[in-house]
């Protein structure tokens, strides 16, 4: 039986071992029917997981995926030609609106940072983008990054 030297096995404890990393997963939803995957990117996960933020991680995998985007590693704009700025915003009523957007998770859970600032570490996984929305009502944000309700400005005759 071969022994493995100890070094290696620190190594591997500090997750510094190539060998042990698995590809980070990055998975793109349709923004017309939440859950609907358009676009699942497998990335090499770097020996130093400090080079590597979600944001880097899903530019690399929308330029692979070759899916229509705008924006950088601080935030998604569009993609596949969502409305973004004024044109995401969709009035309720007079007082009571939802501003849509692209949002993150990191292995289901979201982070309070922006994509460039979320380092991943060698056990982080899978980066699940969605379209979302916050709702604006009496001057009170309701929600964020909900998913029960689609953009239907945009979305009238493209959902199946």
């Amino acid at each position: 039986m071969k022994r493995i030297p100890l070094l290696f096995l620190a190594l591997c404890f500090l997750g510094y071992a190539p060998y042990v990393r698995a590809d980070h997963q990055v998975k793109i939803e349709d923004p017309c029917q939440v859950g609907l995957v358009v676009a699942h990117v497998s990335i090499p996960a770097t020996a130093s997981p400090q080079e590597q933020s979600a944001g880097s991680l899903t530019l690399a995998a929308l330029e692979k995926s070759e899916l229509p985007f705008k924006g950088t590693e601080e935030g998604i704009q569009s993609i596949v030609g969502t409305p973004e700025s004024r044109d995401a915003i969709e009035f309720e009523t007079d007082t009571v609106f939802r501003i849509h957007g692209w949002c993150y998770e990191i292995d289901g859970i979201q982070p309070a940072l922006m994509p460039g600032d979320f380092k991943l570490e060698h056990d982080h996984h899978q980066i699940r983008w969605f379209f979302g929305y916050s709702r604006y009502r009496a001057g009170n944000w309701e929600g964020y990054c909900e998913t029960d309700q689609v953009l239907s400005s945009f979305c009238q005759g493209k959902a199946p």
